[in-house]
């Protein structure tokens, strides 16, 4: 209200000062006007501060929330990254314990594989062995026979050879006449030997 009050007097001050003051009035007019010059800054001042003032109040709060805001964040991730920088640093001093568990765990592995398959080698060589006695067996068998076989076709065909070389026609006539009375003989007596 008293800044209207102002304004609405500045023009009256504009009028006052167009007029041709005397020397005593002209000073006496400067330092009025000077003086409500400035109780009229004065007066805009201390509305603009009170303005400032009230409206800058929660300004400055939601902006020093959001500063805080903004710092808690940044401690927090700058807690966290050290955080997950001490736990790669954890990491990479275990790392050669790590690698010297898994060199331990993988020559276990492969000592207990070869282990397995040496195991597994002797048996496969123990069936492969059983197999081929077993084949090795049915073979000699196999072969005393053929050669049983040969020996007897052999031996008969040399006492073939022998009896044929000592075979005359009479010797032949006479082993037929004893191998006919056989049968005559064999023939009267009918079944289970008896005569008919």
């Amino acid at each position: 209200m008293s800044l209207l009050l102002l304004f609405g007097l500045s023009p009256a001050f504009k009028a006052q000062e167009e007029r041709e003051p005397r020397a005593e009035e002209s000073e006496h007019h400067n330092s009025e006007v000077d003086f409500w010059r400035w109780t009229n800054f004065a007066v805009l001042a201390g509305i603009l501060a009170y303005f400032i003032y009230k409206r800058s109040g929660p300004f400055f709060d939601a902006r020093s929330v959001a500063i805080r805001s903004a710092i808690d964040e940044s401690a927090r991730l700058r807690k966290e990254a050290e955080q997950r920088a001490a736990a790669a640093e954890d990491r990479l001093s275990n790392l050669a314990h790590e690698i010297d568990s898994l060199r331990a765990a993988s020559k276990n592995e492969m000592a207990a594989e070869g282990e397995r398959v040496r195991l597994q080698s002797a048996w496969e060589l123990r069936k492969i062995q059983e197999n081929a006695e077993r084949d090795i067996t049915a073979a000699a068998s196999a072969a005393r026979r053929e050669l049983k076989a040969y020996s007897a076709g052999l031996a008969v065909a040399m006492a073939e050879q022998k009896i044929r070389a000592c075979l005359t026609p009479e010797i032949e006539r006479s082993l037929v006449g004893f191998f006919l009375a056989e049968l005559y003989r064999d023939a009267g007596r009918g079944p289970g030997g008896k005569l008919n």
